[in-house]
């Protein structure tokens, strides 16, 4: 209780932040760094008194997968930042009016990202109300001084696109948040596959923007075809893109017709294509072989989550698409149904709101 009390005080005391009009950016990083580590302490003690009360430390589906949806979307905002050009960095330098530099920005908001991942360990469940809400509060002034951060990118530029990914990613984590504060965290199956496929998809185009950004900023010291290397991370970054717009406009948590399950066909053809190009890249070119091994490892895996939503959506629209039991979705030789062209297929008429942060 006196842990969720200080994390209240904190939350309370820092509503009115503007991260560049403090004296040192450090302060910003210090308070974070405090919040992180009291948060990890809250969650550690709720553990142990579960276990304590109940033997049980297993999470219920709809927690779990809130969970999953959140940490998605924290991904997809922090590839997001550190995508981002020195030249739109140096906006926020300016308006810091040089109290802080590129470097000090971009840490500033990495330490943000991490606290506001830390703060859903939080979303339990039997959790009590003030506690959800305290949670919320919490997630909220963090994405708040976030978004101030990201606020007034380059105009007209890549930077612009980078910028709506973070703020529309956190807006959509915090209204995670917010249901669970309400008690009404729901599960994969109720939030929507169409839905689904979206987060995970911009988490993984916004991965590879920046495994292929870090070329920009890495002395070229490695020998090999370079340029190729880059092509092809650029590509699967493009097919992914392909896959979004695919999905702009279109309401697919249920699939009505032939003509839904025809679009994830469609989908599915082009993820195919995605991982077949992302077996191709040779990770000893990469500039960072160690950390862009586990990013695009991490994009593989989504691949292979996304092709199985569309596999099983196709199914539910079409039994001729059906796959067998043993198909793990791990070789994309094994994704080989017939594609209809998506611009015969027939998209449903009702929009998805929530559509609006595909990019």
């Amino acid at each position: 209780m006196q842990c969720l009390q200080a994390l209240s005080h904190l939350d309370q005391s820092r509503h009115a932040i503007n991260p560049f009009a403090e004296q040192s950016p450090d302060i910003v990083c210090h308070v974070s760094d405090a919040v992180t580590k009291l948060v990890d302490a809250i969650a550690i003690l709720s553990r142990a008194n579960a276990y304590v009360t109940t033997g049980k430390v297993e999470e219920s589906a709809s927690i779990t997968d809130t969970k999953r949806r959140i940490e998605r979307h924290i991904n997809t905002s922090c590839c997001a930042i550190s995508s981002m050009s020195d030249t739109s960095i140096s906006q926020l330098v300016t308006e810091s009016n040089g109290r802080c530099t590129e470097s000090e920005i971009r840490t500033m908001a990495y330490h943000l990202l991490t606290e506001a991942a830390s703060l859903s360990s939080l979303i339990r469940d039997d959790e009590k109300e003030s506690n959800r809400k305290s949670a919320l509060h919490a997630f909220s002034t963090a994405v708040s001084i976030l978004q101030r951060m990201v606020g007034h990118p380059v105009p007209d530029s890549t930077d612009t696109q980078l910028c709506k990914i973070v703020q529309i990613s956190m807006e959509r984590a915090l209204e995670e948040h917010e249901r669970n504060a309400a008690g009404a965290c729901i599960n994969d199956d109720v939030f929507g596959s169409g839905c689904n496929l979206s987060i995970m998809l911009l988490e993984a185009v916004s991965t590879m923007h920046a495994v292929h950004t870090s070329f920009n900023t890495t002395p070229t010291v490695i020998e090999g075809d370079i340029e190729n290397c880059k092509r092809t991370i650029l590509g699967v970054g493009e097919k992914l893109q392909e896959a979004l717009s695919v999905l702009r406009g279109r309401s697919l948590n249920e699939v009505k017709s032939l003509g839904d399950a025809n679009v994830f066909s469609h989908i599915t053809g082009i993820l195919a294509d995605a991982k077949s190009l992302l077996e191709a890249v040779d990770v000893q070119l990469l500039p960072h072989p160690e950390l862009h091994v586990e990013l695009l490892a991490n994009v593989r895996k989504t691949l292979c989550e996304a092709a199985a939503i569309c596999i099983k959506q196709q199914y539910a629209g079409n039994p001729e698409y059906s796959v067998p039991a043993e198909c793990g979705c791990e070789n994309p030789q094994d994704w080989n149904f017939s594609s209809t062209n998506v611009e015969s297929a027939s998209p449903s008429s009702v929009a998805d709101p929530r559509g609006c942060y595909i990019v």
